[in-house]
């Protein structure tokens, strides 16, 4: 970002403020919404076998409140 930035910064910002939480809410959208792989299959998948499961009452929170989150920190990387 200005006088003194090499390509290593570049490649930086690019990984760290767009791949990252860009990548990270793709994920989570193909995880919990019908066009992708939906919340119910992706809880049935990730509550078999043995070990903490997860509730089926965070569903508000996947669908919802994470991706909010997660389109906030992509824009705070932008500005």
């Amino acid at each position: 970002r200005g006088a003194g930035s090499t390509v290593l910064d570049l490649e930086d910002f690019i990984a760290s403020n767009l791949l990252l939480p860009g990548g990270s809410l793709i994920f989570l959208l193909f995880c919990v919404t019908k066009w992708g792989w939906g919340f119910d299959n992706y809880l049935e998948e990730a509550n078999a076998g043995k070990g903490i499961k997860i509730a089926r009452r965070l569903k508000t929170y996947f669908q919802f409140i994470l991706p909010i989150l997660i389109l906030f920190i992509l824009i705070q990387g932008l500005l």
